[in-house]
């Protein structure tokens, strides 16, 4: 095992035994923009956190999934002879909590005062 992998599991270990409140501000770092009074419940933050903005006040609730990058498409674009793939940013403004096992698309942005139900797969924007 090298050492980028050992330190990735003991950070998800680490994190996993936190609180909402404390496991947020594990993730600050890494995060291109955490707002204040955050909650996470949640350790599937992605493979790109830099590209997600999370505002104040936010409870993101077990099982939540960033995708910042779909390459779905990989396989179509063989037979076009160029690359088809979406990278995108995600942004979470104020007083927005998302509900379990929530997926979330790239190039979303979810507006203030929301409520994401549990299971929904966000590929839209939410005024």
């Amino acid at each position: 095992m090298n050492f980028s992998r050992l330190r990735r599991f003991l950070f998800r270990i680490r994190a996993s035994m936190c609180t909402g409140n404390k496991r947020a501000e594990l993730y600050r770092p890494y995060l291109y923009h955490l707002g204040k009074d955050c909650e996470f419940y949640t350790n599937n933050i992605g493979n790109e956190p830099h590209l997600i903005s999370i505002h104040d006040h936010v409870i993101l609730a077990a099982n939540c999934q960033f995708v910042t990058h779909d390459y779905s498409t990989a396989v179509v674009s063989q037979f076009l002879g160029k690359s088809v793939g979406k990278i995108g940013s995600i942004e979470i403004d104020d007083n927005t909590f998302i509900g379990a096992n929530t997926i979330i698309m790239p190039n979303v942005k979810i507006g203030k005062n929301c409520v994401v139900a549990a299971g929904s797969i966000v590929t839209k924007n939410i005024p």
